[in-house]
């Protein structure tokens, strides 16, 4: 038998199937909450559930988190958006394969081996980026149009506690 329950408080998660009470046709119960693999979560008090009852057995109860009422709406064709909505952090799959990643609050990538980035058109930062560690270029860093690798200075402007030093002319690109 399949029903609609909504959420009565929240989820126990410290049990081997994480369980949570529910509430459906004036009852209040404990079920077992199916997530799609590799997706787990943790629904708000009234949110709206899909209550399965295995062979018709009222004690084999399993619900679905349902979130139809928290969601953006509007997706095309082949789209797919998951995310906490009532945030507003979300990551949107859309359908020409771009990824869109919108938080609210911090971004945090963590790992024990490398993060590798491979993009063909390059990558962008639109904010200022502080590195702490080394940062190693295998072909050059520009700033501005100052290459590190290939500039070259006026050694006749440098000065040295306020005078001119005794070299003039260009200096040769960095070694």
């Amino acid at each position: 038998m399949v029903q609609i329950a909504k959420v009565n408080d929240v989820m126990d998660d410290s049990q081997l199937f994480p369980q949570i009470r529910i509430d459906y046709l004036e009852n209040i119960v404990d079920a077992v909450v199916a997530n799609p693999y590799g997706i787990h979560s943790s629904p708000e008090i009234k949110t709206p559930l899909l209550l399965i009852t295995i062979n018709g057995n009222e004690a084999n109860r399993i619900v679905i988190p349902l979130s139809a009422f928290a969601r953006n709406k509007g997706l095309k064709e082949g789209e797919v958006e998951t995310g906490n909505f009532k945030v507003g952090s979300t990551i949107k799959f859309d359908e020409l394969g771009n990824i869109t990643v919108v938080s609210q609050k911090d971004i945090i990538v963590s790992s024990q081996g490398e993060i590798v980035f491979n993009a063909d058109g390059g990558a962008r930062f639109n904010c200022d980026v502080e590195i702490v560690g080394t940062l190693e270029a295998s072909v050059d860093v520009v700033a501005g149009e100052i290459s590190l690798k290939d500039h070259e200075n006026d050694a006749g402007s440098n000065l040295k506690d306020g005078n001119s030093l005794s070299c003039t002319g260009k200096t040769g690109k960095p070694v």
